[in-house]
Formats: structure tokens, sequence, C-alpha cells
């Protein structure tokens, strides 16, 4: 089958699965009007012949989010700062807070709770982060995709709703716009500049103050992105100011070195490399040795500490430390502090399971005499909710959505052994 006829095919949401293809064969724009066409859902995988990867996800045809896989791919900060809507310094200091608590919001409700930023100016930045990151994949003239049905961004994604409609309008502008600009700016948003040694020959050095500000910046931040996000201006912007210098010989521009990584912050914040199948197996063998309730019920809240130990020790290798409280305000936000009228005590991001245990003979001793199990079961109920939260905390930071999808399987199967198992009075 041509990759023309498998991408028409999506035009019928009960299409086969998935379909693939070559971009020269079928470019981004006509995908997107595609997706947008059958009221798709899933996700967009493209790969650069160099290696660059990307991931766009849509939901009933519209694009929802994506993630490029570029050291220098595009961020909410810069985002937020071309908008003129937070600065270096306040960025900076909202991502020594991020780092060190993983299990807190993510960065941009972050900046709203502190009151940076309004709900609406996050979600405009979101917006454009999503749109300016997808036209900005739409040159990519070379390369393969593939689209997986029904893929889902990774947990508490910040998803948007952008039509079929205004994305192509936005990508078909801003490819005719760089038809003109790629050959000054060979690499889009990534080009690396630097100033020429001497100004050309019978060059009239006059430039208005705009031009100037750019100028001086070009040695320092070397790429039309970086460069913008300094500026506090939109990179569309830049592009159009530094092509003309490019052309006149003020700059000279090269295709730089790619790292097929995440950018630095998301790098930080990355669970990846923790032993999530390591730690399942360690916990299936534990919790077939607990014969009783009680030891069952102690055992989740055990649990629950090996998980946390797990992300300690990938946050260490890291040269990093978490914050003391994160597993508190974790459980005070999902509303799983308290069984009953019992406190969970937890200190150093370990929940107290010594405490816990006597709390839990004395609701087993109130069980026995009144004969109702509710606030056992509700032990149950807060401490798997408990360990799923941290879980998912972990999880929503492993970036290969296969991973994710084999490890939320893999919790899936351990939770129904342990609903399955579960010991009564």
């Amino acid at each position: 089958m041509c990759a023309r006829t498998e991408a028409r095919d999506v035009a019928d949401p009960k299409a086969a699965i998935s379909f693939s293809g070559q971009l020269h064969d079928f470019q981004l724009v006509e995908l997107v009007q595609a997706m947008g066409i059958g009221g798709s859902s899933g996700a967009l995988h493209l790969t650069r012949a160099d290696g660059r990867r990307g991931i766009i996800y849509f939901l009933d045809g519209a694009l929802t989010w994506c993630r490029e896989y570029d050291s220098q791919a595009l961020t909410l900060g810069a985002v937020l700062q071309q908008l003129g809507l937070v600065s270096a310094a306040e960025l900076e200091e909202q991502f020594n807070r991020n780092v060190t608590d993983p299990f807190g919001d993510l960065m941009g409700q972050q900046l709203v709770e502190r009151h940076i930023v309004a709900a609406a100016q996050l979600d405009e930045a979101l917006r454009f982060q999503l749109l300016w990151s997808v036209r900005e994949m739409s040159l990519w003239a070379e390369g393969a995709y593939n689209f997986v049905n029904s893929e889902e961004p990774p947990p508490r994604a910040s998803s948007q709703h952008i039509g079929m409609d205004k994305a192509a309008l936005e990508i078909v502008r801003y490819q005719y716009e760089w038809n003109d600009l790629l050959q000054w700016l060979p690499d889009g948003m990534h080009t690396q500049l630097r100033m020429g040694l001497e100004p050309p020959a019978n060059y009239q050095l006059l430039f208005s103050a705009e031009v100037w500000r750019v100028i001086t910046r070009v040695n320092a931040f070397q790429t039309p992105r970086r460069i913008a996000t300094a500026l506090r201006r939109t990179e569309m912007e830049l592009a159009r100011l530094l092509a003309p210098l490019v052309r006149d010989g003020l700059l000279y521009a090269s295709v730089g070195e790619h790292s097929m990584g995440l950018p630095a912050v998301a790098r930080y914040n990355s669970a990846q490399e923790v032993d999530v199948f390591g730690l399942l197996s360690r916990i299936e063998q534990e919790w077939r040795k607990r014969r009783t309730l009680l030891d069952q019920l102690s055992a989740l809240a055990l649990f629950v500490n090996w998980t946390i130990d797990a992300l300690t020790e990938e946050w260490a290798r890291k040269g990093m430390a978490l914050a003391p409280d994160s597993l508190p305000h974790l459980l005070q936000r999902e509303n799983l502090a308290t069984i009953g009228s019992y406190q969970l005590r937890v200190a150093r991001n370990h929940i107290n399971v010594d405490d816990l245990s006597h709390a839990l003979q004395r609701m087993l001793a109130n069980a026995r005499r009144t004969g109702s199990e509710d606030e056992l079961m509700s032990a149950y109920d807060i401490l798997t909710r408990a360990l799923r939260a941290v879980f998912s905390a972990i999880n929503m930071r492993v970036d290969s959505p296969q991973d994710r999808e084999f490890y939320v399987a893999a919790w899936k199967a351990l939770f129904e052994d342990f609903g399955a198992s579960l010991r009564t009075l």
C-alpha cells in the first residue's frame, strides 16, 4: 500500500490501527488534515534521517500535545520568556523547586499558583508551544512517519485542543515564510550563528537600536531560539531580523550538531532510568510473604517507601536530592494523608510503618468488636491509592511511551493481584 493510500485510510476512524510512510510522499500538513477529517486519536511519530524524533498527539482530530526529542526543542519556559510573561530569574527559581519535588504540580501550574502568570496566560503559552513546535516539525521534508491509534500522552500532560483548520493554516503560512528564510537560516531556529570577523566591504554600518540589540546577543546565545528567549521576543520576529544580517555577511550561519535527547530542563525531571521492573519484582515477592491482613496493609506503606527510595536513588545519580516534604505534599494534594481519624506519620519522605501498624491493630480490634471492616477497607483504599499516586508521579516522567505503557500494564496486574489475594478477618 502506498503512503498516500495509507494516509487516506485514516480519514475513516475505523480504518487500520496504524499506518506509516515517508514524509517526502506525504507532508505533515497533509497528515494533520487527514487526522482532522477522520477525527483520529493517537500519536504520530516522526523520525528524520539524522535521528531527530518527534511525537504529535491527536484527540478527536485536534492537536493536543507534542514532544520533540532534541536538546534545543522549544520549552514552555522559552515560550513564556518570548511572550514576556516571566523573567529568566523567575524560571530559574521555579526550575530549582521542580527538580527537588518531582511529585509537585507541573512548572506552569506552579507559576500560576505563585501568581507569576495568570491561568489564561499559561493556557495561551501552552497553545503557542504546541503550535510552534508542530509547525517547526513541518519543515522536516525527509524522514518517516508512523501513526499509532489510541496512544495517549504522558500522565498529567498539559493537553490543548487546536483544530485541524487552524493548525493547517499556521503550518502552511510558516512553510511559505521559511521558503525564503531557510537559505539564510539553514537549520531553522536551531541555526548556529556567529558574528563576522570584519564587516563586508563598503557596507554602511547603520543599525536601528532593535537590530543592534540582536547583533550584540549573537555570540552569547548563538541560535535564533536562544537569542529570542534572551530578548523576550518571539522567535519568528528574530528570524526575520537575523536573515538579512546573514544575507549581508554580517553574520555567519551553519547547521550545528544536534543532541537527540530532551532539553536540559526535561532531562533533569526524567525518571527513565528508575529500575521500575526490579521494583515491581521486589514488591510482588514481598506481598506473597504477607499472611495476614495487617501484614498486607503495612506492606502497602512499605511499598510506597520503596518506590520513593527508587526515585531518590535516581535523583542522587543526577546530583540532586528530593525535597524532604515531597511525599507529604503529594498525600495532601490527593487527600490521602488520613485514614479515618488516623494521620499518616511521614518523615523524610517515608511513611512510619511501625506507627501505622499500631494504628491498624487498633482498627482490627475495633472491627472485631463491631463486626465492621469499613475502617480497614478504608486503610486498604488509602494506601493503594497512595502507592498508585507515587507510581504515577514517576511514570509521567518516563520518556518512552512504550515503557510507560508497559509499566502501567505491569502495575495494573500487580494491583489486581493485591485485590485478589487480600486477606480478610
